[in-house]
């Protein structure tokens, strides 16, 4: 009787708890944006904005490489730079080039959240952030839903329809439903035909 009773009262807890954490959190979206998929962005955000109850989070994801990182992985020998390559990845202006873009990027991201927001007569919280790496992309981007845990993940096709990044997090994410957003996409281009 006393087991039973013990084994009663720690399922009551466990349900309890699972309660809680249903009824006090919001649904959380995470959106991935991309400089190389600006269409693709854009209708991400949208959709993203579509599926958010009132209560949502959106938070909206840009993965920063560095300028001087993208360009050292792709070299077999660092040794072989050549020294007046090392003094331009060295330069400030670069890397202020490369978080300018990322501004840029956010700013297009919040102007498009807003129409889609102003259009079906919504408020949802939006949140832009940017994660800076030398980690590619999607590792980084699966990094964030295991920590994070949304609802969603809301990702473009990637350039032509054929980006690693929604491949990878297609194959790789199980406790979140991944969205990849096609709309637009023209299926003779996505499929090589053009």
């Amino acid at each position: 009787f006393f087991v039973l009773a013990a084994m009663l009262r720690h399922q009551g807890r466990k349900l309890g708890g699972l309660r809680r954490h249903f009824s006090s959190s919001a649904c959380r979206i995470l959106v991935a944006l991309s400089h190389e998929d600006l269409p693709g962005t854009k209708q991400a955000m949208r959709r993203a904005v579509r599926l958010a109850p009132p209560d949502a989070l959106i938070r909206a994801i840009t993965v920063h490489q560095p300028i001087h990182d993208v360009i050292m992985s792709s070299v077999m020998d660092p040794t072989d730079v050549p020294d007046e390559l090392m003094e331009f990845l060295a330069n400030d202006q670069l890397a202020a080039m490369g978080l300018t873009t990322v501004e840029n990027l956010h700013e297009m991201a919040r102007e498009v959240a807003e129409e889609e927001q102003g259009q079906l007569q919504k408020s949802v919280v939006v949140k832009y952030e940017t994660v800076t790496t030398s980690n590619r992309p999607k590792y980084e981007i699966a990094d964030l839903v295991a920590s994070w845990k949304p609802e969603y993940v809301v990702v473009g096709p990637g350039r032509e329809g054929k980006g690693l990044t929604a491949e990878y997090l297609l194959r790789h994410i199980y406790d979140t439903t991944v969205v990849v957003v096609r709309d637009g996409l023209d299926p003779a281009e996505a499929l090589g035909q053009r």
